[in-house]
């Protein structure tokens, strides 16, 4: 579909995503994700010559936020760990239109919302398409 070219286009190779998506929607001051991981999704929708599993999680921003100073309020943050300890490796403020796509398997979390902002993200699955090796 339109999204799945869209997002080949912007990270510049060829993706598959899974039929469903989900929209998050952060409404209140305090809004938050606690840090987790996020799970594959079995491919079977593809037929039996495609068994795989999804790897990644894209997320697309729906709202802006506005940035004062170091607020990181509704940001998607990566992390070093689960551990309540970890350490914020990268950080993504919500802008609308940005794409945001990172392996299923690393910890991340959604920062608290302030007063006034709402955060509005699709999120869903994709693994990339690889070149199938013909066998003789």
């Amino acid at each position: 579909g339109i999204l799945e070219r869209h997002i080949s286009k912007a990270l510049q190779m060829p993706v598959c995503l899974a039929p469903k998506a989900k929209f998050l929607n952060y409404r209140h001051a305090g809004a938050e994700l606690a840090s987790h991981i996020d799970l594959c999704k079995s491919t079977k929708w593809l037929g039996p010559r495609h068994r795989t599993s999804t790897s990644h999680t894209w997320m697309i921003y729906l709202t802006k936020s506005e940035i004062i100073g170091d607020n990181d309020a509704g940001a998607t943050v990566l992390l070093s760990s689960l551990q309540p300890d970890s350490i914020e490796l990268f950080k993504v403020h919500p802008k609308r239109g940005r794409l945001f796509v990172f392996p299923h398997r690393h910890p991340h979390a959604a920062r608290p919302t302030c007063d006034g902002q709402h955060k509005l993200v699709v999120r869903g699955e994709l693994f990339f398409w690889q070149e199938e090796k013909e066998t003789t």
